[in-house]
C-alpha cells in the first residue's frame, strides 16, 4: 500500500509550481473528454540536450493538474531522451496512489501531452531559447 499525502496533492493543485506558458518551447497537447481536461505541456531543451524548463497550461481537473506539475518537476534537469519514456506506472509512483479506472484518464492526459512535446522536440532536433 502506498502512502498518499492528500494535503500535499491538494496544495499542489491550488498552487502548481509549473503552471505557466513558455515562449519558444516545444509543446504537446492532449485532451481527456470524459473529464473535460485539456493540457498543454511546454519543454525547453538546452544545447546539451537537458530539459532547462518545463511547464503546463490549460483547463484540467485536480488530478490532471497535479500530474502535469509532477511531470514538469521530474523532467527539469534531465536529458530529453531519458525522460520521454516515462509511463503510467512511473506516474503512479510519483503520485503515491493508483487512480481508479474512471480517473486514470486524468493522469494519462498529462502523460500524452508530455509525450507529444517530447516527440516534437526529438523530431525537430533543434534547441529553442525560452524567455
Amino acid at each position: 500500500m502506498m502512502d498518499v499525502d492528500y494535503e500535499l496533492l491538494a496544495e499542489r493543485y491550488k498552487r502548481p509550481k509549473h503552471k505557466k506558458k513558455l515562449k519558444g518551447a516545444f509543446t504537446g497537447e492532449a485532451s481527456n473528454s470524459p473529464c473535460g481536461d485539456n493540457i498543454k505541456i511546454y519543454i525547453s531543451v538546452g544545447a546539451e540536450g537537458k530539459i532547462r524548463d518545463a511547464a503546463h497550461d490549460g483547463h484540467s481537473c485536480a488530478l490532471a493538474t497535479v500530474s502535469a506539475d509532477m511531470l514538469c518537476d521530474y523532467a527539469i534537469g534531465k536529458r530529453l531522451g531519458d525522460v520521454c519514456n516515462v509511463d503510467f506506472e512511473k506516474m503512479v509512483r510519483m503520485l503515491g496512489f493508483t487512480p481508479s479506472i474512471g480517473r486514470a484518464g486524468c493522469v494519462r492526459v498529462s502523460l500524452d501531452a508530455f509525450h507529444d512535446a517530447c516527440r516534437t522536440a526529438m523530431r525537430t532536433g533543434k534547441r529553442r531559447k525560452t524567455k
